[in-house]
């Protein structure tokens, strides 16, 4: 394999093969040098020790632990429990509250493939975040919406699958339109 390398030329393919037997193509790839704007680079790079720290793009597990369908039962069975006007409607209150748990907004960033599955990449002001719900990502999947469109996501309910074993959580997904000040 060393002779093939060493004799190949800088435009050609070189094919090698890892220890588990797959073929991996080298294709040389041309670096194209800019003298003006790698001073240009270097300016910048003289500022960038002045500049501020914003979030983390390395992307976390966003988890919907809260679903609509949770808040409904929880607001039944207190409801059941409370005796007078005031603790029912301590309740509601309550309950209202928890139903700000069940969604989030987020800009759109795409589909992704992480290792052998799909997930939703999502950001906000927090940061940047994969979601691997098999609905979501279908429904995701199919609206084609471009990248950074604003939605929130609403986590509605789960449900068992039919035909094995675990169930799957159903979303509801929502564009988000900037107020009327007037």
């Amino acid at each position: 394999m060393n002779e093939h390398v060493e004799n190949s030329t800088a435009t050609e393919e070189i094919v090698v093969t890892n220890q588990l037997g797959e073929e991996t193509s080298l294709a040389p790839t041309p670096v194209e040098f800019n003298p003006d704007e790698y001073q240009e680079l270097l300016a910048k790079g003289a500022e960038l020790k002045n500049r501020k720290r914003s979030v983390s793009i390395v992307p976390k597990y966003y988890e919907f632990k809260m679903s609509v369908a949770m808040v409904e039962e929880q607001r039944e069975d207190m409801l059941k429990k409370a005796k007078t006007k005031d603790e029912k409607k301590k309740v509601n209150d309550l309950c209202n509250a928890n139903l700000q748990m069940t969604w989030e907004r987020f800009f759109f960033q795409g589909i992704t493939q992480t290792d052998s599955r799909k997930a939703v990449l999502l950001s906000n002001a927090d940061g940047l975040y994969l979601q691997y719900g098999a609905q979501l990502i279908r429904t995701l999947e199919s609206l084609n919406l471009p990248r950074n469109t604003e939605i929130e996501i609403e986590f509605a309910r789960e449900e068992p699958n039919k035909h094995s074993e675990g169930s799957t959580k159903i979303y509801e997904i929502y564009l988000v339109e900037a107020q009327d000040t007037k």
